[in-house]
């Protein structure tokens, strides 16, 4: 009996020599199980979050992909949005329609023998060769070129457009996209701004070649905030690009030019919107067509694959079936 009453006080003290060596006093309570527990915790989070992480691995290609303003160039453009563009151009089409038949009537004379000689010495100069199946086109060009190497372009001023909605809040945040704009920095206030309860509407605006990085700026707001009502309008903006002559001492005089401009103005909103209006688009209206050409687009990109490959096999055979050097 005193034995092991010996051996349960040495174990006791040995215990005591062991909380000492852990910073644990005598006096207090030991915490060593609460810090064992809570790394068990942590553990657990970290081995819950990985799968995300995983999945969110995933996704930067398809963000990457997303974010490049020629992704949305290569997608085929809905039949609706062609119509819209052509309705723009309604009130501008008799006018051209007159010069393609000024330009018709002209046919005759720019086909003339003398024009014939002028053209193949501009080439002859241009070290071109002297096809007489030189189309109009080029001949229209050449001229152009001729004229306007004598300018230099210093100025080019947009005319104002009134917007195509109606009825829109006056405090509406306006994202303008420049051909030279960020993508990050648009998306990144756009959608601080959108994830605001306060704030319903926000409109994107572009012309120009801004057209597809404000497609592409939408297509992205849409994914990330879901259930968004869309309208999207198409038309044209005139700007005036202003020539002035390289050398004043020449005696030209400065030009300006008119050009019309495809632009598109995008509306997104939280709350409903008028299923009446043209453009309008309901949320998830297209996520089966982005969810086709995705696939259509994986598929081709297979295929162009293993075509390669085949190709790159059947050279190794070419050598043999039509006989190598060596042969005879």
């Amino acid at each position: 009996m005193a034995a092991e009453m010996a051996a349960l006080q040495r174990l006791h003290w040995r215990l005591e020599e062991l909380e000492q060596r852990m910073g644990v006093g005598a006096s207090e309570s030991s915490k060593v199980a609460d810090e064992l527990v809570k790394v068990q915790v942590a553990l657990s989070n970290i081995a819950g979050k990985r799968e995300r992480i995983k999945i969110l691995f995933k996704k930067i290609e398809d963000v990457i992909k997303y974010l490049d303003p020629q992704y949305i160039d290569r997608m085929a453009v809905p039949d609706t949005m062609k119509l819209q563009f052509i309705l723009a151009e309604e009130q501008a089409l008799p006018s051209r329609v007159a010069l393609l038949e000024q330009v018709k009537n002209l046919e005759p004379i720019l086909d003339s023998a003398s024009i014939q000689a002028v053209r193949i010495g501009t080439l002859g100069r241009l070290g071109g060769a002297s096809d007489p199946g030189l189309t109009l086109t080029m001949l229209t060009r050449m001229v152009e070129r001729s004229t306007m190497e004598n300018y230099k372009k210093t100025k080019i001023v947009e005319k104002p457009c009134p917007l195509p909605f109606t009825d829109l809040p006056p405090d509406i945040i306006e994202m303008k996209v420049k051909d030279g704009s960020k993508i990050r920095n648009l998306m990144g206030y756009a959608i601080g701004k959108m994830e605001l309860d306060s704030v319903r509407q926000i409109l994107f605006t572009g012309s120009g070649k801004a057209v597809s990085k404000t497609i592409t700026c939408v297509e992205i707001m849409k994914r990330r905030l879901k259930e968004l009502h869309q309208i999207t309008k198409v038309l044209f903006k005139q700007i005036e690009e202003i020539w002035e002559p390289i050398v004043p001492e020449a005696g030209l005089d400065a030009l300006t030019v008119k050009r019309n401009i495809p632009a598109i103005c995008v509306l997104l909103s939280k709350d409903a919107l008028d299923p009446q209006e043209p453009g309008y688009q309901a949320p998830g209206s297209f996520d089966a067509f982005w969810i086709e050409t995705l696939q259509a687009e994986s598929q081709a990109q297979m295929k162009r694959k293993q075509g390669g490959g085949r190709g790159t096999g059947s050279t190794g055979k070419h050598p043999r079936a039509g006989g190598g050097p060596g042969e005879s």
